[in-house]
């Protein structure tokens, strides 16, 4: 049950936040108060459970704040419509590549409009070419107008942007490259370890088998034709390019075997996919089963995929 208090608390510090308009500075304090007193009373479990329930419900709060202040939008977005403006900013994430386009999300640090620089904050989501080599830390000075995103009846890609903080575009602006490596270390190291894996699997295989690991693998969809992402979601089966805690159990399976003892691991089955021919037939994937034994018994082998679309063969109109 504690756990079940301790979601109700976050859940009804969230439900407050709508009408609770607190500065940061006394929601930190509320929660370090909290978590001081339930560690002094620590050993009455009743208080120490009041004081993390309340320490939850101003995490809440926090968050609900945290969230409605990206909503809102930023001295950026007041420049949304107007004239040709040129931006100075990090590429914060790694750019989304499509068919001809990539999406590429820039933190702004500076804005020039009427000859002059100054300091700006904002994110603008740039549609550049897709062939240009924009990764994440790269400082870039780009000119174009800023746009507003649209929205419609039946989606509003306006509040899924906002959502994140996004309320600026800019289609195909001027590019200029300033500068390399301006990220964090962390996250550059992983993005680097994901191109590496991309350009292995890519000089390994063919496409589109290529696009379709790279998005089992990494989560990177990008390269897969549109014609063929319509055959996964038309047959139910577009959930095997999407990264899934079941994915990430398997995979953690794995290497713990590979780290008890490698040289135990033996690959059963190999991947195998065949892609629709021309008649319009799907030939479900066995992209399944690697079976390892490690130590002195042998474990229960892990399925990449479920065995109900392994083995399927799915006709499409």
């Amino acid at each position: 049950m504690t756990l079940v208090y301790l979601g109700c608390a976050w859940q009804l510090g969230i439900y407050l936040g709508v009408w609770l308009h607190l500065p940061s500075w006394a929601l930190g304090a509320a929660a370090v108060l909290c978590a001081a007193l339930a560690v002094a009373l620590r050993r009455q479990r009743d208080l120490t459970l009041a004081c993390v329930s309340l320490l939850m419900l101003t995490l809440g709060l926090w968050r609900y704040d945290l969230a409605r202040s990206r909503l809102s939008p930023g001295p950026l977005a007041a420049h949304n419509g107007g004239g040709t403006v040129a931006l100075r900013g990090l590429v914060v994430e790694e750019p989304r590549v499509h068919d001809r386009w990539a999406d590429v999300l820039v933190s702004v640090q500076e804005l020039k409009a009427e000859s002059a620089w100054r300091p700006m904050q904002g994110l603008v989501l740039v549609q550049a070419p897709g062939y240009q080599d924009w990764r994440y830390g790269d400082e870039l000075e780009i000119g174009g107008r800023l746009e507003t995103p649209a929205s419609t009846d039946q989606s509003s890609y306006s509040a899924y942007l906002a959502r994140q903080g996004i309320h600026s575009l800019m289609s195909y602006p001027h590019f200029q490259l300033i500068a390399r490596d301006r990220g964090h270390a962390l996250p550059a190291f992983l993005y680097s370890l994901n191109r590496r894996t991309r350009s292995l699997i890519a000089s390994i295989l063919p496409e589109p088998e290529a696009a379709l690991l790279n998005g089992i693998l990494v989560g990177s969809d990008g390269g897969i034709p549109r014609r063929l992402m319509g055959q996964f979601r038309a047959t139910g089966t577009a959930h095997i390019i999407a990264i899934s805690g079941f994915k990430d159990s398997a995979n953690a399976a794995l290497q713990q075997a590979i780290i008890v003892d490698p040289s135990s691991i033996s690959w059963r089955n190999a991947v195998s996919v065949q892609w629709p021919n021309d008649s319009g037939t799907f030939a479900g994937s066995r992209l399944a089963r690697s079976q390892c034994d490690a130590g002195q018994g042998s474990p229960p082998s892990v399925d990449l995929h479920r065995a109900k679309q392994s083995e399927a063969r799915v006709r499409l109109g």
